[in-house]
């Protein structure tokens, strides 16, 4: 936009003196005008309340937004006051950005405006953002969010119903089974009795399905529990190196027979980790297992190993279980902590679920990548204070 008054006033300043009154006032009339204009077209542009305030949120500037939604007006005796919400806001961002020395900052509010005649709103959702150039004027914009979080909310909402729903389903979906196979072999049982044509052997093959079936549902039932329900951690200070051997272990018929090579590389310098024992071997179990299940019939290879990492945000002792199996889809990568998500046959989806929220509980957090022939997920369990501490200090 070309500045022809601003070229006007500069030449005017240069002969300030020769110029006639009546030119200085039409001139000053103009830049009035103008001033005018630009704030109408500024307000109409920006559609946010703006404000210019000192520390004290004294206004130097405000306009007519900050008056129609309430967050200024004006008393009985014409003086300006400001909503409470928003003046505690505005100062607590102001205190943010001066004792940080911060150049910009922003946070949320739900605000009623019910203080004075210009309050024309109810409860509405508002951002307030604050930034300034010298620390002495702070220039303050709020925004009318309402409808935006309004639509998030609602989004929130319907993911969450989606969410149950999904959980509804997959609860349905895994006790359906095992109820149908009860109902067929104890119907088998009842009819062999009636017919008074018992056989003991037959009778207590179809026993230890039925037997077999109901702890299948238990588990199901557990596992669903313990992903809903606070758990009561039993912390101890323990090896972990000590509980991936115990873990292997456990798998080894399981792998021999499907031909699968295992190889633990434990770092013995590690140091104990704070954790609950029995959760951390469930942790374990279940990586294990999913790397099992991930290789063919033809056999495959299993790395688990041990060592110790430091990052910013603290020390961690990592557990890294890879295999060179089959990888996880991208297109589910981003579903598979989720409750009742599974790919698998006869899975129940919870296993993940479970894993993610144990780490969780013992402030760690778990990560992995995938591609064909090549997964790996690392288990980062952090090192408490107190054996920090001790001393142990090892670089990465």
């Amino acid at each position: 936009m070309k500045d022809d008054l601003g070229q006007i006033l500069k030449n005017a300043i240069e002969r300030i003196e020769k110029i006639p009154t009546t030119t200085i006032l039409k001139l000053l009339e103009t830049l009035n005008i103008e001033r005018e204009r630009f704030l109408d077209l500024f307000n109409f542009a920006l559609r946010r309340a703006v404000c210019i305030v000192d520390k004290n949120c004294n206004p130097y500037y405000y306009n007519d937004l900050c008056l129609k939604w309430g967050i200024m007006y004006r008393d009985e005796e014409k003086k300006l006051m400001y909503n409470s919400t928003f003046l505690d806001t505005i100062k607590s961002v102001i205190f943010k950005v001066n004792e940080e020395r911060l150049n910009y900052y922003s946070v949320n509010v739900s605000v009623g405006t019910g203080e004075g005649s210009s309050a024309i709103l109810g409860e509405r959702f508002f951002r307030v953002e604050c930034s300034t150039k010298n620390f002495s004027e702070f220039f303050v914009i709020i925004s009318d969010i309402t409808y935006e979080s309004l639509e998030s909310i609602n989004r929130y909402q319907e993911d969450s119903i989606a969410s149950l729903s999904n959980v509804v389903y997959g609860i349905a979906h895994e006790i359906k089974n095992p109820l149908s196979a009860i109902y067929l072999h104890a119907n088998v049982v009842k009819k062999m009795i009636e017919k008074s044509k018992v056989d003991r052997n037959y009778v207590s093959t179809e026993i230890n399905i039925i037997l077999s079936e109901i702890d299948r549902l238990n588990r199901i039932v557990n596992d669903l529990m313990f992903s809903l329900r606070p758990y009561k951690y039993k912390e101890k200070y323990e090896n972990i190196n000590d509980i991936v051997k115990e873990v292997v272990e456990v798998f080894l018929p399981e792998m021999r027979e499907k031909m699968i090579s295992v190889e633990i590389m434990s770092d013995e310098s590690i140091p104990l980790v704070l954790c609950d024992r029995d959760l951390i071997k469930q942790v374990f179990q279940n990586l294990l297992k999913n790397s099992i299940e991930a290789l063919s019939d033809s056999g495959g290879n299993i790395w688990v190993k041990t060592y110790f990492h430091s990052r910013v945000d603290g020390d961690f002792v990592v557990v890294e279980f890879k295999d060179n199996g089959v990888g996880i889809p991208d297109e589910i990568k981003h579903r598979i902590f989720e409750p009742f998500f599974t790919t698998k046959e006869n899975g129940n989806g919870l296993g993940l679920s479970i894993v993610y929220r144990i780490i969780k509980a013992h402030k760690g957090f778990i990560d992995f990548h995938s591609k064909k022939n090549e997964t790996v997920f690392r288990v980062f369990l952090p090192v408490s204070v107190g054996v920090r501490e001790l001393g142990y200090n090892r670089k990465q």
